[in-house]
């Protein structure tokens, strides 16, 4: 499993300027905050590693967007921290669809990203609930006979511990199997 999901794309550009309003533009709309910004160079961060453990919103894990500005192009790379996560198919095309209406609004800022961007979100959110549920049931279903097993030897912390592995196993092992049978 990857700890990073990168995304990148080049464009032509013809305005430095609009050019830089609309990477602002786009990434504020999303909370995206401005690190570093030189004539050539703009850095935004949203997130951090420990959202990654409690959000269901693939757009707030930790990012960090770097983009550079020639007169002629731009360059902009996305590495988006997947710590403490295991990335559906949803939630990297949310990844997908997000950079590549950036890079449409980019070349065409009548473009409306806001909807596209909000359906393919809702969508890895809505995966995302389905995941949780399966977890609680498999770790309910973990824990009961561990519970019982844990009184009979003497161990009564072993039920939680190994029922919340044994979930995030059993998701993880889901997931990877719909990536690779899609």
């Amino acid at each position: 499993m990857p700890a990073n999901l990168n995304r990148s794309f080049r464009i032509d550009i013809s305005d430095r300027l609009l050019a830089r309003n609309l990477c602002h533009e786009y990434l504020a709309e999303y909370g995206f905050k401005l690190l570093k910004e030189t004539e050539d160079h703009l850095m935004f961060k949203r997130g951090s590693s420990l959202r990654n453990l409690f959000t269901f919103n693939p757009l707030k894990w930790k990012t960090e967007v770097n983009i550079k500005i020639s007169s002629s192009f731009l360059d902009c790379d996305f590495s988006v921290s997947t710590i403490g996560q295991v990335p559906t198919k949803s939630e990297e095309r949310t990844w997908e669809v997000f950079s590549d209406n950036l890079e449409k609004f980019l070349i065409d800022p009548s473009f409306g990203f806001k909807q596209e961007n909000q359906i393919q979100l809702r969508k890895a959110k809505t995966g995302n609930w389905t995941y949780l549920k399966e977890a609680i049931l498999v770790g309910v279903l973990v824990a009961i006979p561990l519970t019982i097993i844990g009184e009979f030897l003497g161990v009564n912390d072993l039920a939680p511990a190994v029922a919340a592995v044994g979930a995030g196993i059993a998701i993880a092992i889901r997931v990877q199997k719909e990536k690779t049978s899609k």
